[in-house]
């Protein structure tokens, strides 16, 4: 069967399921259709209607998000935690003396 065909086929069994009154999952049960196939060619015969490409239609309610670039973990150097309850995280290149005066200072209470 050609694009075609297929595209005529699909587009006579879109009007007979709409003309039906059913719902799609029970009208595509009865006819032998798979339910998934006709939804696929639902949408695209809709898209290809109102002049847009299947991809660029998105749910009413939804937006696309797209990142630029995957979210990763910046690199850490250590995480110190103090009496259960003081807690201090160093990046590399920390300043030792600066740390030292820190902890000196909270472990004086």
């Amino acid at each position: 069967m050609t694009i075609a065909e297929r595209r005529k086929y699909w587009e006579k069994q879109v009007k007979r399921w709409q003309a039906s009154g059913m719902s799609m999952r029970a009208w595509s049960k009865e006819q032998g259709l798979s339910e998934k196939n006709f939804s696929r060619w639902k949408r695209k015969l809709k898209a290809e209607a109102s002049g847009l490409e299947e991809e660029q239609q998105t749910p009413p309610g939804w937006h696309e998000v797209k990142r630029k670039s995957p979210v990763r973990p910046a690199a850490t150097g250590i995480k110190l935690e103090i009496n259960e309850c003081i807690q201090i995280e160093l990046e590399q290149g920390f300043d030792p003396k600066l740390l030292r005066d820190v902890v000196e200072a909270l472990t004086k209470c």
